[in-house]
């Protein structure tokens, strides 16, 4: 059985690991960042941002309800259904800023819960609880640093650089590309005029290596003000789709058991 992690992600932070984790793929190659191991692998340069990335991010900022509601996102708790390769599988995420998530991953062959802490990180497999690989630990704690709710709560922190880096059409609307750093861990966006994400590209680690991956939003939707994306499409190398998503229901700043973080005795 498939070992699955995120997110997405997602919000869209759980997602992006969770996609990776899903997606049996020849990883793309990419070059390592030098001086570093297990890292992203985008790596931009720039240490300050520029204003046309601090004026597309602040944009983004807006389009997701203002940052009255951004800042005041303690936690999350959504279910998302997906699709990978005629393969229907369902996903339920909590997370809890800045460094706890739990997810269950429901498919044919069973389900599996995952869980992350800066404490501890094991996965459960009907009555076996056992450590996730280091590996797939290190991919879900970046992919819940360069989640957009975390690295717009962290806008004016200078350890996030946010640098624009021209103009793309992406689904034929044109967007702002913006180079991220988030507090060493890069990403790229691509931001359209109204504010809204697009489209994401960063590195994954996997057991294997790393990958980039590319994911597209769309389908905006209101959660109690925010607003967040709620069709998440994972293209492969060519550009062609490998998974789909569907936000079905999220939740903002849930009652959240810390149980739900507490490794279970193996029976």
């Amino acid at each position: 059985m498939t070992t699955v992690g995120r997110i997405l992600s997602l919000p869209i932070l759980a997602l992006l690991s969770t996609s990776s984790l899903l997606c049996q793929q020849a990883p793309a190659k990419a070059q390592a960042t030098p001086g570093r191991s297990r890292t992203m692998t985008l790596n931009f340069g720039p240490t300050d941002s520029n204003p046309g990335g601090k004026a597309a991010v602040e944009k983004l900022l807006q389009a997701m309800g203002g940052a009255e509601k951004v800042n005041a996102v303690k936690s999350l708790r959504q279910t998302v259904a997906a699709v990978r390769q005629g393969q229907h599988i369902e996903l339920e995420q909590t997370i809890v800023y800045p460094n706890q998530q739990a997810q269950r991953t429901r498919m044919a062959e069973g389900s599996i819960l995952l869980v992350t802490t800066p404490r501890d990180a094991f996965m459960v497999r009907g009555s076996l609880v056992e450590n996730i690989p280091q590996s797939q630990r290190d991919g879900m704690d970046l992919a819940l640093k360069h989640d957009p709710i975390n690295v717009l709560q962290h806008l004016n922190d200078p350890k996030y650089v946010f640098v624009a880096n021209g103009q793309q059409l992406v689904g034929g609307v044109e967007a702002t590309i913006v180079d991220v750093e988030a507090n060493g861990v890069p990403t790229r966006w691509w931001i359209a005029g109204d504010g809204k994400l697009l489209q994401e590209r960063y590195s994954d680690l996997q057991s294997s290596g790393t990958s980039t991956q590319t994911m597209v939003y769309s389908d905006w939707k209101s959660f109690g003000g925010l607003e967040y994306p709620t069709k998440y499409v994972l293209l492969g190398g060519g550009g062609q789709p490998q998974m789909t998503m569907t936000l079905t229901s999220m939740e903002v700043n849930p009652d959240v058991s810390p149980k739900l973080f507490e490794r279970p005795a193996s029976q």
